[in-house]
């Protein structure tokens, strides 16, 4: 197996920096990648970083040279994922990435109202090998995004209506792309 560079997106996320750290335990060649890089030399020292705004398609081809393997998050913020994260795609094909791991959601694949849907379509019709996981609800959210529902309500509230969802350690998800990212061809 030889190493190839891999651009991690949402690098100071909770799965960024997850996906970050288990190629780092790997060894193998990481470009860290957000829109503040001096936060990103701060969290990960020895990490290369790059700038990259999915808004700004001026970043995209430098924060893609030489790279060969890809781990892809979609910000929160980002529905018109066309101009931006799918833009994004169509560069990094024609830069040479090889693989794309894309953390997608839970049920995107028949829900054509999430963004990820709109992002998992255009993966496929790209030239270029892919892995999308769909994670249901992150475990880090609980102390976050979920806080308030559960000190002011003593509940969580989710879309799951009375259904039951699975909560997932980023740490988890992390280990499982990094060893994607090292062996596409088993993926």
């Amino acid at each position: 197996m030889s190493a190839h560079t891999t651009l991690v997106t949402g690098a100071t996320g909770n799965l960024g920096s997850a996906v970050v750290a288990e190629l780092q335990i790997r060894g193998l060649p990481v470009r860290a990648a957000g829109t503040d890089t001096d936060r990103l030399e701060r969290e990960f020292p020895g990490v290369e970083a790059a700038r990259l705004d999915l808004t700004d398609p001026t970043t995209f081809s430098p924060t893609l040279q030489g790279v060969r393997r890809l781990f892809l998050v979609r910000p929160p913020a980002i529905t018109r994922v066309k101009p931006t994260v799918n833009r994004f795609l169509d560069v990094a094909a024609d830069a040479g990435v090889q693989h794309v791991v894309f953390s997608s959601v839970l049920g995107a694949e028949a829900n054509r109202i999430v963004p990820h849907h709109r992002i998992e379509t255009h993966l496929r019709s790209l030239a270029l090998s892919w892995t999308v996981l769909r994670p249901g609800f992150f475990a880090q959210n609980l102390a976050t995004a979920y806080a308030r529902d559960i000190v002011d309500d003593d509940r969580i509230h989710l879309p799951a209506a009375d259904g039951r969802v699975a909560f997932i350690d980023t740490r988890d998800i992390g280990a499982i792309a990094a060893d994607i990212l090292a062996d596409p061809a088993k993926h």
